[in-house]
């Protein structure tokens, strides 16, 4: 297993705990990915919140790089919608816009798509 692989393994809980929650967890490529954010920048009282996101491969190589902001979502967290985009993991990390950022204690959030169903 790759060291990606092994990360994603090991902060599926982790992610949770920092409050952050992919929606739906299977989601294949071409298909939207939810976001879900209340970890330390809400949990410090920031109202503007951003994703800084890049596409990659599991050599963890951030690639169109791009700060996109979160929405409040009716649950009174912060959330965005991304496409998954094929044989890409997804990475993450937030900030204010202010120097302040929750990036998973320097190891980023990552998302890696199935590329076929899962039966």
């Amino acid at each position: 297993m790759d060291s990606l692989s092994s990360l994603f393994q090991e902060n599926k809980k982790g992610y949770i705990q920092n409050g952050v929650a992919f929606s739906p967890c299977n989601t294949p490529i071409g298909n939207q990915l939810t976001v879900k954010y209340k970890g330390l920048l809400t949990q410090s009282g920031e109202s503007e919140i951003y994703a800084r996101i890049g596409y990659g491969n599991d050599s963890n190589v951030w690639n169109d790089i791009q700060d996109i902001p979160l929405i409040s979502s009716q649950d009174q967290d912060m959330e965005i919608t991304l496409p998954l985009v094929e044989n890409q993991v997804l990475h993450m990390a937030f900030h204010n816009g202010l120097g302040y950022w929750d990036n998973n204690s320097g190891r980023d959030y990552h998302f890696k798509s199935r590329t076929r169903p899962q039966w």
